[in-house]
Order: structure tokens, then sequence, then C-alpha cells
């Protein structure tokens, strides 16, 4: 008999054709997905990745009660983890945008039927596969990433760094049943699916994709014919190392490069394919296999400063002044030597260098955009020389580093 139960879903996120042009989109280039892990010993526990940059809170929690109620689980064991696929649609709306307006309601009526659609789909299959399992893990190493931090006269912006500091492991969960066929596998990794980014959005070119990770996981699926989540761990900073839209500083000022999205694809065919060639050779090295008396899921939080929105731009300082509070939620779930860390805040490369430093657990994954966003948390030296994601988090410095501190207190309880 198996050590554990599992099974797992995926779902086709279809946008009508009605929506288009949208949001600079003409049209779909890869249907994004949604793919369900189950995981049940003792405790029942869901992690969900939806191929997508952002979901609304109220979407959010519709997607999350109709998995609980398909797989007859509480909610709040509900992990939903949004990839930040850049080359995907927003919710409809937003700031100075009338909700109510016909055209609005419309879009976002189509918005929430394709998520609804899918997460029904991966949820009512993740059902019908529950099945005795056993689970495994293993580490490797991808160079499909790099740091996007880059230094000039003028300040830190954002860019193509491949010398800056990136962690260059990969963790890949394999899934099986007792007869040691494949269930599913998840893939961590510090990558923004942002390969192709806002390339010919002004020309209204744009194609949705579920970019390099979705790209992997799609190679990989066609391997083993199971699902194949990717879960975006640290990704503040971290990027593909090829990218159709960056930015460089040339004489003092920033200029914009967009190789167009034909380029775009091109890079994504490229590091999807390496990047899935990383994982199924991490996948196939996995032989032994984890005991756990349970799944132990906690969730604990701190309150932090808060700090008003600023106009972005390179400089070489920044005073940082709060103008509240808020509170942050920081979630882990334990499976033996195994430890997801769940945040609503994209985090730095050296946090979670910092959280795997400290951890007891011998496997510890960071899982950002749980449950919502919060844009960035990043670590002091971030704040230090005013990099773009400090300027951007609407958090205070030292919420990285209350982070890292109660989440390690929560996998030592």
């Amino acid at each position: 008999m198996g050590n554990f139960k599992a099974g797992a879903g995926t779902g086709i996120i279809r946008f009508s054709e009605e929506l288009f042009p949208f949001q600079g989109f003409k049209g779909v280039h890869d249907d994004p997905h949604v793919r369900i892990l189950y995981i049940e010993k003792k405790e029942k526990w869901v992690i969900a990745s939806y191929e997508i940059v952002m979901l609304s809170d109220s979407l959010i929690g519709k997607c999350r009660e109709l998995i609980a109620e398909a797989l007859n689980m509480k909610v709040e064991n509900v992990w939903l983890h949004m990839t930040h696929a850049i080359t995907t649609p927003h919710p409809p709306g937003g700031p100075g945008v009338d909700p109510n307006a016909e055209e609005i309601r419309r879009e976002r009526e189509l918005f929430e039927q394709a998520l609804l659609q899918a997460t029904r789909e991966a949820a009512e299959q993740t059902a019908d596969s529950i099945k005795e399992a056993l689970i495994g893990v293993g580490r490797g190493e991808s160079y499909t990433n790099c740091s996007r931090d880059i230094q000039s006269d003028i300040g830190w912006w954002i860019g193509i760094n491949p010398e800056g500091f990136s962690m260059r492991d990969m963790t890949v969960l394999k899934v099986m049943d007792t007869a040691q066929n494949p269930i599913a596998f998840l893939i961590s990794y510090d990558i923004k699916p942002c390969a192709v980014d806002n390339s010919q959005m002004k020309e209204n070119e744009r194609l949705i994709s579920s970019d390099v990770p979705g790209r992997a996981c799609t190679l990989m699926e066609e391997k083993y014919g199971v699902p194949v989540l990717f879960c975006m761990a640290a990704s503040g900073d971290q990027i593909p190392r090829k990218t159709a839209m960056y930015d460089e500083i040339v004489d003092g000022q920033v200029r914009t490069v967009d190789l167009g999205v034909v380029a775009g694809f091109t890079i994504v065919e490229e590091l999807g394919r390496e990047m899935a060639e990383d994982a199924i050779a991490i996948a196939d090295g996995i032989e032994k296999m984890i005991e756990a008396p349970d799944i132990r899921l906690q969730t604990g939080s701190f309150q932090h400063g808060t700090k008003p929105r600023m106009e972005l731009m390179p400089r070489k300082a920044v005073i940082f002044e709060a103008d509240g509070t808020t509170d942050v939620t920081v979630s882990t779930a334990e499976i033996g030597n195994i430890a997801f860390v769940g945040c609503k805040p994209e985090i730095n490369c050296i946090t979670e260098k910092e959280l795997r430093d400290r951890s007891l657990k011998e496997y510890t994954m960071v899982v950002s955009l749980l449950n919502g966003g919060m844009k960035y948390m990043p670590d002091q030296s971030s704040y230090d020389h005013a990099s773009n994601e400090a300027q951007a988090s609407m958090l205070m410095p030292g919420a990285a580093e209350k982070f890292v501190d109660i989440a390690v207190n929560l996998l030592k309880e």
C-alpha cells in the first residue's frame, strides 16, 4: 500500500474570441492551464497552479471553493498559486476604470467563465484520479534563469544581468502510484515567466502564452502523460536569461529594447525545452520515496509598515517613509523532509537562500503569489540600493527578514 493518497488534474483556460482585442492581446499563442495536485495523509492538501499573471481576490475565493467542494475538503487547505505568466491578461477593470461599465462587466464575465471552467475541469479530473501514492523529491541545476537587477551610473534598474546573484537549484516533486506509474510532477524554480513580456503591446500584437515554464510543463507532460505543475519560487529579481523585451541604460537614459513577439516565442521554445530537459533529468533520477506521519499545515502572520506608491526610475538612493500597516500571511505545508512556504508577495533570490539555509527541512520550496498578490517583498540590500523591487514594493524595509523568521519558527514548532 502507498504512503499517501494523491490525484491530479488539468484544465485548459480557453479565452473566448469575443474578448479580443483585449489588453494589447489579439489572440492566443498557447492556452494557459490550471493544474491541481491533491495529496492526503490524515490531512487533505491541494496546491493548484494557475498559468495567469494575476487574479482578483473574489475570483481566487470562487476557485478555491470550487476545488474544495469537488474534493470534499476545507477551503483553507487549498493553496492557489499564480505563476505570474506576464503574457496573460489581468482581470478586467482596475484603478481608474468604472467596474460597472457595460464593456468591463462583459469582459469580466468572459474572463471568469474561462477561469472557472478550467478550474472545474481540473478539479473533476483530480477527484476521479485519487489513489494510493508514493512521493519522491529531487534537486538539480538549471541555468534557464538570471538576475534582472543591473547597476548603472544613475542607479540600479531592471534589465538582464547574467552575472548577478541567482540560485540555479531546481526542485522536482514526483508523485507515483504503488506500481511506480507517475500521477503528477511539480517543478519549483526561481524564474518569472516573462520571456515575451509586454512586447508589442502598443501595437495590439500580443499573444497569450504560459511562457517558458508553461512550455516546460507541456513538454514534460508529453513525455509522462500526467499533469506537471510549475510553482514560481523567488522571482522578484529572477527572469529568463533571454527576453524579447528589456531595458538598457545608455548615456544616462533608460532605453527599452523590443525584439517583438515572434522573437519572444523563439526564446520561449528554446528556454522552455531546456528547462523541461533539466526537470526530466531530475525527475528520472528520483528513486528514494519519502515517509511522513501526516501532512502538516500551518499559518502565521506579521504586521508590517506600508509605503505609498512612487514613480519608478533608476535612483541612487531613496528614503522610504511609512504611511500605514498591513498583515503579511506566511503559510507552510510539511510532508516529511519537504516544506512548502507560501506568501502573497514575490521575494528576491537571496531571501529564499536565507530561508533554505535556516530551515530544518532538507527540501524547502517557496511558493510566491499564494492566494493573492502583494507586489514585492525585497531583502534589505535591495532597499539599500533603491532597486526597482524596493521602489515598487508596498512594504517598508524589513518584511523579508520577518518572513524568514516566521517561516523558520513555523517549521520548528
